[in-house]
């Protein structure tokens, strides 16, 4: 309930900043804050260090859809978004399944902290790609 309520009280202001700033730079920044956090969620020993750093990526997380969701929409015809948004959604929720057992065997198999690690390490590549890879419109879709 307190990771509810958090929820509550910055997702608008999250989405507002992602009105005012760059959707590419929100998600490149995001990307590269999520890796620290999720590695050091490896180390991390009782409920207030777990919170915090939960409540951080929370943070990061609501800034990262705003800015994926209204980036989508300006990189997208109109007549398509819909279209497009649910093959993101497939796509999203089709990789969700083989990601989980593929983490419960590394987690369970291998060492428990290597999910987190992988995580983090993919962050960083997501956020190099985008920033070399995303050309962010010049105009924004009203």
């Amino acid at each position: 309930s307190i990771r509810l309520a958090f929820s509550l009280l910055v997702c608008l202001p999250m989405g507002k900043l992602v009105d005012r700033f760059s959707r590419k730079k929100l998600l490149v920044a995001r990307y590269v804050a999520v890796a620290p956090l999720v590695a050091a969620l490896a180390f991390t020993s009782g409920f207030i260090q777990v919170l915090v750093a939960l409540l951080l990526m929370d943070l990061l997380s609501y800034i990262g859809t705003s800015a994926m969701r209204a980036l989508l929409a300006d990189l997208t015809p109109r007549e398509a978004r819909g279209r497009i948004s649910g093959a993101r959604s497939l796509l999203l929720n089709s990789l969700s399944v083989p990601a989980a057992s593929l983490t419960g065997f590394i987690y369970e198999g291998v060492d428990p902290r290597l999910p987190l690690y992988l995580i983090s390490a993919s962050s960083i590549v997501v956020a190099i790609l985008l920033a070399n890879l995303l050309k962010e419109p010049v105009r924004r879709e009203p």
